[in-house]
């Protein structure tokens, strides 16, 4: 027999993706960027990169491949590139870093 689909709405969504990352240890501005990757990607339409891998993202961080509490840092520099070691960290936590 074949479940109905169920509708969630951006805010629901949103609440839901925020609130696992914390359950997982990531602080609340960490957990606020993941999430509007998360869910901006789906709105997109872009399934495959959006809270689909939250699943993922939440075994990874209980197993110790990712790091909830990592603080990137920029190790090198240039006039147009730098290099960030993200420490584990979840990848879009570690874009925004700066020094």
């Amino acid at each position: 027999m074949e479940q109905a689909p169920v509708t969630v709405s951006i805010v629901e969504l949103e609440y839901f993706c925020r609130a696992a990352l914390r359950k997982c240890g990531l602080n609340d501005a960490d957990s606020r960027v993941a999430t509007d990757v998360l869910v901006t990607t789906d709105t997109f339409g872009v399934f495959t990169h959006g809270t689909k891998a939250l699943r993922n993202y939440i075994r990874r961080i209980q197993a110790g491949g990712l790091k909830p509490d990592a603080i990137p840092e920029i190790c090198a520099e240039g006039p147009a590139w730098a290099a960030v070691n993200g420490h584990s960290a979840l990848a879009m936590v570690t874009l925004p870093c700066s020094p």
